[in-house]
């Protein structure tokens, strides 16, 4: 649906005022604003910053195709909960941050009070993604978009994307920066789509209790950076065969287990590294490795610069 004819639709839902570009919040709801920039024909961003006073529940009625889709980053702390078509995911800078969905997607999405909420989202149509991204008869992002099969297709923030969202304005009166992030963040997710299979992107057959088992494995390896990951052990606390857990990890996040404690180790150093406090081999040792010369090889492979040059 255009930004237009939904931010129509929402103000006839809550108490808000529509203005030219998106709407404002009631006071009698809670704070805030949504705002909206149309960049090309088919392509539009969402910025939605509020606070509600009472929680509020948002129903998406599937259609019959795909013929449009929205990408949706996850910025803040609180979680959204969103069921439909048999999953339920929580939605939030500690969950599931990015997920994208398709017109045939049905959804019904519980937006808890007195919490802020922060997503910026990103709505492109068929017609739009097949001009853009899918015009390579080669292409194998299209075994990821069926015509007519419910879409869920998640993500996850790394080092370079939340760089994106909290290095620049977000606002839509900057016109030229917001159609640059846009750009920039399409060409990144679908670069990492490209990276995933056709047997292990599809998410439509992950059950609940499997991702919140997946989530709780992704978590482990965030607070245990300085260890060395066993997969091995990440399977047990999921409570799946080996096999099953390395498909559904890589089915919901898009890669390896393996491959994301290293992106996450790494990204830490390049955080770590930016303040200025810690001297390489101080920001070595505290994400686990005891070799500077190990450490070096693996963060220039994932940032194509040495540690000593972030400095």
């Amino acid at each position: 649906m255009p930004p237009n004819l939904w931010c129509e639709v929402l103000h006839k839902s809550i108490p808000s005022t529509l203005k030219s570009n998106g709407l404002e919040l009631d006071n009698s709801i809670g704070s805030g604003e949504i705002e909206y920039l149309q960049i090309q024909d088919g392509l539009w961003c969402n910025l939605i910053d509020v606070e509600l006073l009472k929680p509020l529940e948002l129903i998406r009625e599937p259609k019959a195709i795909n013929d449009y889709f929205i990408l949706n980053f996850h910025l803040s702390k609180s979680t959204i909960k969103q069921t439909g078509d048999g999953k339920q995911f929580n939605l939030g800078i500690g969950n599931i941050n990015i997920l994208l969905a398709s017109s045939a997607t049905s959804a019904r999405i519980q937006i808890p009070p007195n919490a802020p909420i922060k997503i910026f989202n990103i709505g492109f149509t068929k017609t739009w993604l097949e001009d853009n991204i899918m015009s390579s008869a080669s292409n194998p992002i299209k075994e990821l978009f069926p015509e007519n099969i419910p879409i869920f297709l998640s993500e996850f923030l790394d080092f370079r994307l939340k760089k994106l969202f909290t290095g620049t304005n977000n606002s839509t009166e900057n016109k030229l920066l917001l159609t640059s992030k846009v750009f920039q963040l399409l060409e990144y997710f679908f670069s990492r789509l490209q990276n995933r299979t056709k047997g292990d992107t599809k998410i439509e057959g992950v059950h609940s209790d499997d991702l919140a088992k997946l989530i709780l494995t992704k978590e482990n390896i965030e607070n245990n950076v300085e260890n060395i990951v066993s997969v091995e052990n990440l399977a047990k606390l999921a409570g799946m065969s080996l096999s099953k857990y390395k498909r559904l990890f890589k089915q919901v996040f898009g890669t390896t287990p393996y491959r994301y404690y290293l992106e996450v180790k790494l990204n830490l150093a390049m955080e770590l590294l930016l303040t200025k406090k810690h001297s390489c081999s101080e920001v070595g040792h505290i994400i686990g490795y005891s070799n500077l010369s190990q450490f070096s090889k693996a963060f220039k492979k994932q940032f194509n610069i040495l540690p000593k040059d972030v400095r």
